[in-house]
């Protein structure tokens, strides 16, 4: 795995650069210094190469971009039905008898306070980490008081009705592992290894076919690395939610945490 794929956004970018412009310098000077060896045919089929490359390059860039993005799709969807969910049990909540009516929307206004605290403790740091960890464990934890307060309180109210407050916790608690899950589920590092090298190396294919064409530097050459280390960033950081610049929307939670208040 390429290490700094664990980078922050920042610190990525100007690594994708700088291996950009490193393969774009070298492809150029190699070109140069093999320019007298090839003749008219060698040159226009190194083109024909290149157009092959550049092909597949721009195959592979949207191919993990369109998973990275219906994996984005997926996270905030996910956030959208568990703030739904949240707010559902909160207010089927009201069918229960005290004191597990008022037990129950105590432990709700703790637990989507939590998911909030897991959204911001985004980073790589241990502060973070650490801090993430616990918001899960505090999570889990709420998790099992409303399940008991849950079994308590249809045991003393055998009403149909209590069912759907019953079918709303349950699906709290799934939608908490459902999140988990596609938190935990990224492309392949593999994957993304192979696509960073291939748009390097693309790269300095690039400059090495211009040289041996023309002796000057090309400007857009670097004007497309640029570009194309832009595109790359943003396929990372989508795939990278707790780290990247592109951070899952979470307005949906803040919502119904606002009218719990």
């Amino acid at each position: 795995m390429l290490p700094i794929l664990y980078w922050n956004s920042a610190a990525l970018f100007l690594a994708l650069l700088a291996l950009a412009g490193v393969s774009l310098e070298l492809g150029h000077r190699l070109g140069l210094r093999l320019r007298p060896r090839y003749d008219e045919r060698v040159v226009d089929q190194l083109g024909s190469i290149q157009a092959g490359v550049l092909g597949t390059l721009g195959i592979l860039l949207g191919f993990v971009l369109s998973i990275v993005l219906l994996q984005f799709i997926e996270r905030r969807d996910l956030v959208v039905r568990e703030a739904d969910a949240i707010g559902t049990a909160y207010i089927r909540a009201q069918f229960l008898e005290e004191p597990e009516r008022e037990e129950v929307r105590a432990i709700l206004r703790r637990y989507i306070q939590l998911r909030l605290e897991i959204f911001e403790s985004r980073g790589t740091g241990e502060a973070q980490n650490a801090r993430f960890e616990a918001a899960v464990e505090a999570c889990r934890d709420l998790q099992g008081r409303l399940w008991d307060a849950a079994l308590r309180a249809t045991q003393k109210d055998s009403r149909p009705i209590l069912n759907l407050f019953v079918d709303t916790v349950n699906e709290v608690i799934d939608l908490d592992t459902h999140r988990y899950a596609a938190w935990r589920h990224h492309v392949p590092r593999l994957v993304l290894d192979v696509l960073i090298v291939f748009a390097i190396v693309s790269l300095g294919m690039m400059s090495f076919v211009s040289a041996t064409r023309c002796a000057q530097r090309v400007g857009a050459w670097y004007l497309l690395g640029g570009l194309l280390c832009m595109l790359l960033l943003v396929i990372v950081d989508l795939d990278r939610p707790r780290l990247g610049w592109i951070p899952v929307d979470h307005d949906a939670m803040e919502y119904e945490a606002r009218g719990m208040e």
